[in-house]
């Protein structure tokens, strides 16, 4: 039954490209009848944490390439990458007692998620970057940040030009072995998730295209889309030979810029940019929100349950430098810790870097050891619950930073 239903799955891409919510259906009954017998990989990962002078073990269960990508937030330098034995998703607590790591985060199937929540796990999604083409031109460009803002009057100036590719097989072949292959695997390296061939080209021939930017009709990059009704998916990009100069030279700017441009001539009236990690000042994320778009979960990918184990220099580490957003019940929420105690100035400028749009809140909770003027202010605060409403593995968070001596305030906004 297994094989059968996966083989369903593989051969009915293309109809399911143009009915997402058939695909998400479909693949939640595969995993709600699967996920708990189907080994999954694990990793057992040290090295050298992130702005700080200590070595961390996280156990991760998921795919190499994921582990990898996860590894690249938490590390500066990594000392050992282990693969462990295949396990099942109940296999997860006693092989964390086995291997003690501070951090443990699984990709657990979507309807498994109850199980983990009820273990103290908190749960990030996935989250796709949806612009709104409905607006006016010159709207969109105001809700850009500054930095994206200089960039499009500099694309301006470099005489690109693109073209549109949709019925031609030999323009695919290039754009995936010439352009998308060589740039995910020189940009990401082991981290690199690639889209197999047939599953790219049945994107394209499921009403996709090829945008390429091209310069003195010489191709330099190019992204693959495809449209569902009024809302173009944008999906792979690629440079040149994966030369990065291109991407450096504001390539990829530039195709979504004509993107946008063009979708608007086809009465497009939304661009999903796809999926990106949970994690606020995660790159890739940094990017897609500084043109202006707004977060959605993302309900057709894994969840990634996080948990922290150890309360140390390192896990903290981990969560002062990778703010991400949880799921709450039904409600997403930015969560966001600081080391300080904050002025309400800090909390408005916090505010207005982190929040987006789609977000339910924004959850800020300060940590910090008590100087001698506060500290009788920090003994009553230790014996203090923290924000009643606050998800149960944060509120676990914060009753562990109390008992070892940090005074705790929670904001929500």
């Amino acid at each position: 039954m297994r094989a059968m239903l996966g083989r369903v799955l593989t051969h009915a891409k293309k109809p399911l490209l143009q009915h997402p919510k058939l695909r998400e259906s479909l693949k939640y009954l595969y995993d709600s009848v699967f996920g708990r017998i189907r080994k999954m990989e694990a990793y057992v990962i040290t090295g050298l944490v992130k702005d700080s002078t200590g070595n961390m073990t996280m156990l991760y269960v998921g795919t190499r390439s994921s582990a990898h990508q996860f590894a690249s937030l938490i590390y500066a330098q990594i000392s050992e990458f282990l693969p462990a034995s295949s396990i099942l998703l109940h296999e997860i607590n006693v092989f964390s007692v086995i291997s003690a790591p501070e951090i443990v985060a699984v990709r657990v199937p979507r309807p498994l998620i109850r199980e983990f929540l009820k273990q103290g796990y908190l749960l990030l999604p996935n989250v796709n970057f949806i612009l709104d083409m409905r607006v006016s031109t010159d709207d969109i460009m105001k809700r850009m940040s500054r930095r994206r803002r200089r960039d499009i009057k500099k694309v301006n100036t470099l005489n690109y030009s693109y073209a549109i590719c949709r019925d031609s097989d030999k323009d695919f072949d290039f754009f995936y072995n010439k352009m998308y292959l060589p740039y995910a695997r020189s940009r990401f390296g082991k981290a690199a998730y690639v889209k197999p061939y047939l599953e790219s080209k049945t994107v394209y021939r499921s009403n996709g295209g090829i945008i390429f930017v091209k310069k003195n009709e010489k191709p330099l990059a190019g992204m693959l889309f495809n449209i569902h009704g009024k809302t173009l998916h944008a999906w792979n990009f690629g440079a040149h030979e994966g030369d990065q100069r291109f991407v450096e030279e504001l390539a990829g700017e530039a195709a979504l810029l004509f993107l946008i441009e063009w979708a608007k001539t086809q009465g497009i009236e939304s661009l999903d940019y796809g999926v990106s990690l949970p994690f606020l000042r995660e790159g890739i994320f940094t990017f897609k929100k500084e043109w202006g778009m707004s977060v959605n979960e993302q309900r057709d990918n894994p969840i990634c349950a996080l948990k922290v184990n150890a309360l140390n220099e390192c896990s903290l580490s981990f969560l002062h430098m990778n703010p991400f957003i949880a799921i709450d019940g039904k409600t997403l929420k930015g969560v966001v810790f600081i080391d300080y105690k904050a002025t309400n100035a800090d909390l408005q400028q916090i505010y207005s870097r982190y929040f987006l749009p789609n977000l339910d809140s924004l959850i800020i909770i300060s940590y910090y050891k008590p100087n001698s003027e506060t500290t009788e202010k920090a003994e009553s605060s230790a014996t203090e619950k923290p924000k009643d409403g606050l998800m149960t593995p944060l509120q676990n968070i914060c009753l562990t930073l109390q008992k070892k001596g940090f005074s705790i305030e929670v904001f929500e906004h």
